[in-house]
């Protein structure tokens, strides 16, 4: 079986979220496919080196399709790692995404759907080009041969907004990373009295995120003397000045110290990350919309319970009684007493996500995705 992973939404993302989905999915199916693999990348910009001493693993260039290199079905299956991301253009958007040259040689094709969000946030989609290259992608989609969802969520809107048949569509939540998540908490059980004081929230700050409405629960809940008063909140993006200040500018509206109860960590190592999340009390993830919620594994592989949305994917991997509703800021508030005020809960939400992640595995996910590759050659 000759498949082509397109890595170029790889090189497009930073190294955690939809990256860090498609190099550990894709590399996990590489490792079980006693085959060559062929990895297709933007002649400009990173390039894997995971792979490097494997001598099935080949990299592709997009100029050498153009150029002819591989011949009309060269490939048996081609896997785009990210559809429906947004391009100014729509003149340019599809040979972009889908370019014709890589297209023609390949026999199936399939793509991993992360999620929806442009649909529903109007300012990820700010003209009517925007709008056109989005719809233009729904339309190569319902082409494809196969998609898979990273979650049941993904797969329902897939099913809804392309729309595409049910059997043609897979859930692949995908996995955790556990040589980077490994920590001394990791299968120890929970004890509240050796954690710091601290909640943590791992995403962007994107309008979807919600981090405007957890910084104001966290804020009320510390001026009102719900939570202990070392209590801490961390966040841990990437952060631009401008996002810096804007926060800054929110905590110092409750008259609490910017700084000092709510860090913004800016982009920190996968180390530095794993220090912060294994020691705190717990995670949050308070998004209005997610695809899945990746962080959300990762900290419960890191030995720590993790509260959520329960509105969209991540209720799919957060314990029930740890869910809460993140468009009202009493029930996040709530949650954020919770966290101090129910180590039974916190114990229970790690248990659950243990167990959890004995199913959800990178090798799980790309048996799931090989057998759709299978099952495509035998049709």
């Amino acid at each position: 079986m000759k498949v082509l992973y397109d890595y170029r939404p790889w090189q497009d993302f930073y190294g955690r979220g939809v990256a860090r989905y498609i190099e550990d999915l894709f590399g996990e199916c590489i490792k079980q496919l006693n085959t060559e693999a062929f990895i297709l990348l933007h002649e400009n910009g990173e390039t894997p080196n995971f792979y490097s001493n494997s001598s099935k693993v080949h990299i592709c260039y997009e100029k050498e399709f153009e150029n002819k290199k591989f011949e009309k079905n060269e490939f048996d299956i081609y896997i785009n790692g990210s559809a429906c991301r947004l391009n100014a253009s729509p003149a340019t958007v599809l040979d972009e995404m889908y370019p014709k040259s890589v297209i023609e040689t390949c026999r199936y094709k399939t793509a991993i759907l992360h999620d929806f969000i442009p649909l529903f946030f109007q300012n990820y989609i700010w003209d009517d080009n925007q709008k056109i290259s989005f719809a233009l992608q729904y339309d190569v989609l319902r082409k494809f041969d196969h998609i898979f969802g990273n979650s049941k969520y993904s797969c329902a809107s897939a099913f809804h907004y392309i729309p595409i048949e049910k059997e043609k569509l897979t859930v692949l939540y995908g996995g955790v990373n556990n040589k980077k998540f490994s920590s001394k908490n990791s299968s120890k059980p929970y004890s509240s009295r050796e954690r710091k004081n601290h909640i943590v929230y791992v995403g962007g700050f994107a309008s979807q995120k919600n981090y405007q409405g957890v910084i104001n629960s966290f804020c009320k809940a510390y001026k009102e003397k719900s939570i202990p008063e070392d209590s801490k909140f961390y966040l841990i993006c990437s952060a631009s000045q401008g996002s810096k200040d804007e926060i800054k500018n929110l905590v110092e509206k409750f008259g609490i110290k910017y700084g000092k109860q709510v860090i913004v960590t800016g982009y920190i190592s996968d180390e530095k990350m794993l220090e912060i999340v294994s020691s705190a009390k717990a995670s949050i993830f308070p998004s209005y919309l997610e695809g899945l919620g990746l962080p959300i594994l990762e900290s419960y592989a890191a030995g720590t319970p993790c509260w959520a949305s329960g509105v969209h994917s991540t209720k799919e991997i957060t314990l029930p009684e740890c869910t809460f509703n993140p468009f009202d800021e009493i029930s996040m508030k709530n949650a954020i007493t919770e966290i101090y005020h129910r180590p039974d809960l916190c114990e229970k939400s790690l248990d659950f996500g243990r167990t959890l992640l004995k199913e959800i595995t990178w090798e799980n996910a790309a048996k799931k995705m090989i057998r759709v590759f299978e099952q495509l050659l035998r049709n």
